[in-house]
């Protein structure tokens, strides 16, 4: 399987506490492409203030429904890797 065939098979987004923002006082959470490490969405506590989990996933996808996200992109912008959201 060439490089190309490899980037097509859906790899799971990984969702991350990525650190603290002091000028807003939020944490910071990312979904996160699995290969290439971009930071596909950026959200923080904010945007998921309802969640009623303290897990980066559960929050993003809570945050989903609360902030109407449509039409997640399926690839990576940065290195064409297919995405699987779930």
């Amino acid at each position: 399987m060439n490089r190309w065939e490899k980037k097509q098979l859906p790899q799971k987004v990984t969702y991350e506490d990525v650190g603290y923002d002091q000028y807003r006082s939020v944490n910071v959470y990312a979904c996160i492409c699995p290969s290439c490490g971009l930071h596909i969405i950026e959200f923080n506590d904010d945007d998921v203030e309802n969640s009623k989990s303290d897990e980066p996933k559960e929050m993003f996808h809570d945050c989903l429904i609360h902030h109407d996200y449509r039409g997640l992109n399926n690839f990576c912008n940065r290195c064409g890797q297919r995405l699987d959201w779930d």
